[in-house]
């Protein structure tokens, strides 16, 4: 460079426009967007929360992301930032940003309260309370901006929405209000004290959760829809720990240890559902790359499923009424189809002049289940009908006089049994259970309660060319057996078992106890402690409570044959169990003192 020869530095000098502050309140778990508004092209990005940079763009390629990665994302065409608010995105957000063809820095604040929302389980009554520290004079809700209720401080509020269902206290400015499904959303309350010219605004964010209904006995999997991997999990039921997870080794289970399996990658709770698991489920769950807990709540509603309907027949006249009834105590609904297109809602119904042949289908139906059974005319038992207990041996004799050369018996239209003079017969169903002589016709059958309806023999002598005809109709009635038992007594109810079983079901006025598929060991639904089936007699084998009066029923199955038997036991318990001890030691005094605060602890 030559002497005396200068440099020019250029200094460039940028200037700040300070902007104001939008304050923002935004529901947890909603996705909003902070907008500068900018009016043209720019050249320099930068968002901060509370003094920490979010992300910043120098207005060429991708812009440079400092935290909330999965949460914010930038447009550099216009400034704004979509994030999803999580509880701890509170605070201030600024953003500095540069025109192309300006030197100043333009600025824009927002202050930003994030609202964790309230959960409430669908049909409860809730109060959403402003915490009013003295008398009122103006009180204002609002429901996703909508009036609800509004008060000018004499007189009664004046309510323009979910008349049956809120209510305002015009001392405390609380509203009360039974949570339906669609109530979920923004409540907003304004209100003015006497002694003030000023509005004071309280925001609740309500989600109103559903329940979701379960069967009794089946297998569900609560998912909490995880998107990447997990550190931290845990389940509650009811405000009581069931599994939880530090996101290493195996997770650590506190309750329901046969019955649920928590999925670590996944965070999913699949469980069993028993009757007394209904509730709510909730799950506190934390993604390794973040340090804010996710939290989902499930309301679960067990439900007994139905049991397949019985139908019964009435005849009166030419006319019949059929009834489907269940043996569980499930709440159900029934609905009927028949022939031509025919249709029914409800227990019962009514059909003149029937066809003899005519098929009749009752469904019973609830939220968990559905169950099917089909009922043919041909077994409405007519007046003069045989009555047999159920396991009973009946013989149904057509009194042949002569020698045979034909015989054949059916079951309302379905072959049983048939011979045709030679040989054996040819049994076509009930193995087992029917028997037929070919001397004299005769059908000795062992009566179960689906061996109801029609038998009608057909047979010929071998001195004529003409068939006899002989129907019986049969009503198979259940036998029961009375017990008596004590408090707190270990009984055994015995099914008396000839062989091997395939299939074995206990049930209690209704409702399952136990059950066993021929495999594994047996799954139990009630009374784990009290009660225990015997798997290779069907026996259960019971420890006697004062509420464990009723109707026992066991059905159960041969491997060798593919119809059910049944056996009924009703059980009254009595009295109570008395202990008399003449001594009592120092040491047992201690050792059940031991156990008293033991038990304390756990429970």
């Amino acid at each position: 460079m030559a002497a005396g020869a200068f440099s020019l530095v250029f200094v460039a000098l940028y200037i700040f426009s300070a902007g104001s502050v939008e304050v923002k309140k935004f529901a947890t778990g909603s996705t909003q967007t902070l907008s500068v508004n900018a009016q043209r092209d720019l050249k320099f990005l930068e968002w901060k929360h509370n003094g920490n940079l979010v992300v910043e763009w120098y207005g060429v390629g991708d812009p440079t992301q400092y935290r909330y990665r999965d949460h914010a994302k930038l447009n550099t065409n216009n400034g704004e930032l979509t994030i999803k608010m999580l509880k701890d995105y509170s605070g201030e957000y600024k953003c500095q940003y540069l025109y192309t063809d300006v030197g100043t820095f333009e600025e824009k604040i927002f202050q930003v309260e994030v609202i964790g929302s309230e959960k409430f389980a669908t049909g409860s009554t809730q109060t959403l309370s402003v915490n009013a520290q003295r008398d009122l004079k103006f009180i204002e809700w609002k429901h996703n901006g909508k009036l609800v209720v509004e008060w000018y401080g004499v007189g009664d509020p004046t309510q323009y929405r979910y008349h049956d269902h809120a209510k305002l206290n015009t001392n405390t400015g609380e509203l009360t209000i039974k949570m339906l499904k669609d109530y979920s959303g923004e409540y907003k309350c304004q209100y003015q004290y006497t002694d003030a010219d000023t509005f004071e605004e309280k925001i609740f964010q309500v989600e109103v959760i559903g329940s979701e209904k379960f069967a009794t006995g089946s297998t569900q999997t609560l998912s909490v829809n995880a998107q990447r991997d997990l550190k931290f999990i845990e389940w509650k039921h009811n405000g009581k720990l069931v599994v939880e997870w530090y996101g290493v080794g195996d997770p650590t289970q506190y309750r329901y240890h046969d019955h649920a399996k928590l999925n670590t990658n996944t965070g999913e709770l699949t469980i069993k559902m028993l009757k007394d698991y209904s509730g709510e489920y909730k799950c506190q769950y934390l993604y390794t790359d973040a340090d804010t807990f996710e939290e989902k709540i499930f309301q679960v509603e067990v439900i007994d499923p139905v049991s397949k309907p019985n139908v019964t027949c009435e005849k009166n006249g030419t006319n019949i009424t059929l009834k489907c009834t269940m043996d569980s105590s499930a709440q159900a609904n029934f609905k009927w189809k028949g022939p031509d297109d025919f249709s029914h809602v409800g227990e019962s119904v009514h059909i003149t002049n029937p066809e003899t042949k005519d098929l009749y289908f009752c469904t019973a139906t609830n939220e968990v289940s559905e169950e099917t059974a089909e009922f043919e005319l041909t077994g409405c038992p007519r007046q003069g009908s045989e009555k047999f207990a159920t396991g009973s041996t009946q013989t149904l004799s057509v009194n042949a006089e002569r020698a045979l050369k034909l015989i054949e018996w059916k079951h309302n239209g379905n072959l049983v049994v048939e011979w045709h003079g030679v040989g054996k017969p040819t049994q076509y169903r009930y193995y087992d259970h029917a028997k037929l002589n070919i001397n004299n016709g005769v059908l000795t059958i062992k009566m179960l309660k689906v061996y109801s309806g029609e038998y009608k023999c057909q047979y010929q002598y071998k001195d004529a060319d003409t068939f006899q005809e002989k129907i019986f109709q049969v009503e198979v009635i259940g036998s029961v057996e009375v017990k008596k038992f004590a408090t707190g007594s270990t009984q055994t109810l015995s099914v008396n078992a000839e062989r091997d079983l395939k299939l074995i079901e206990w049930k209690h006025n209704g409702n399952l106890v136990v059950e066993w598929h021929g495999v594994g060991d047996p799954t139990q639904y009630r009374y784990d402690d009290y009660a225990k089936l015997n798997t290779n007699n069907g026996v259960l084998t019971i420890k006697m409570l004062k509420d464990y009066s009723g109707e026992y029923k066991c059905q159960y199955q041969y491997t060798d044959v593919d119809t059910f038997q049944e056996k009924i036991f009703q059980v009254e318990v009595i009295g109570q169990s008395h202990w008399i001890c003449s001594r009592v030691t120092r040491e047992h005094r201690v050792a059940q003192s031991a156990r008293s605060r033991h038990s304390d602890v756990f429970n």
